[in-house]
């Protein structure tokens, strides 16, 4: 996983809880790294489960809850961060369907090791669509922040029901129906 998707946690651990949690989560996880990471670098998937987990024992928060937290958050920073043209996009399903040609695409020609999930859709629709996430980290919550962190930014309410697809997590599949 690229660095910055531990950047970005560990500013939000900082943010939410405090500095004295993010060091007690990077002491208690004990990851390979040592904790110390850069944007461009490229560390084990791993290593996120363990500070995910570190943080859900600090803070006595449930996993599923803080992936979500992050997820969320992590869209309007990523949009930032690469200064995402979001205006090309007339909604969060507008942006949901260019992820694969529009950003995914360029995250593989920035970071030739990067392996960004998968999206598939299997109905579009006005006010509904059924789409697929597939990746081998199994961060479907993870996905489902994002999701609400893009609703967000267009100001749409949706709701979304995710069922994981095989006991891994590695394939979800999440219903988003605007309100």
């Amino acid at each position: 996983m690229k660095g910055i998707i531990f950047t970005e946690f560990l500013d939000l651990v900082d943010s939410t809880f405090g500095i004295e949690v993010t060091e007690a989560i990077l002491e208690r996880a004990q990851v390979a790294s040592g904790g110390a990471y850069t944007q461009v670098g490229d560390y084990g998937h791993g290593e996120m489960v363990q500070l995910v987990v570190a943080l859900a024992e600090e803070v006595k928060v449930p996993i599923e809850q803080l992936l979500m937290l992050y997820g969320k958050a992590l869209f309007a920073r990523l949009v930032a961060i690469h200064k995402v043209d979001m205006s090309q996009y007339n909604s969060a399903f507008g942006f949901l369907l260019r992820v694969e040609d529009d950003i995914h695409r360029q995250v593989r020609k920035l970071y030739d090791k990067a392996t960004p999930p998968t999206f598939l859709f299997d109905e579009i629709g006005e006010q509904r669509m059924v789409l697929r996430y597939m990746s081998h980290r199994g961060f479907g919550a993870v996905a489902h922040g994002l999701i609400l962190g893009c609703a967000a930014y267009y100001g749409e309410d949706l709701v979304i029901e995710r069922t994981a697809l095989n006991e891994s997590g590695t394939e979800v599949r999440f219903v988003l129906e605007r309100q």
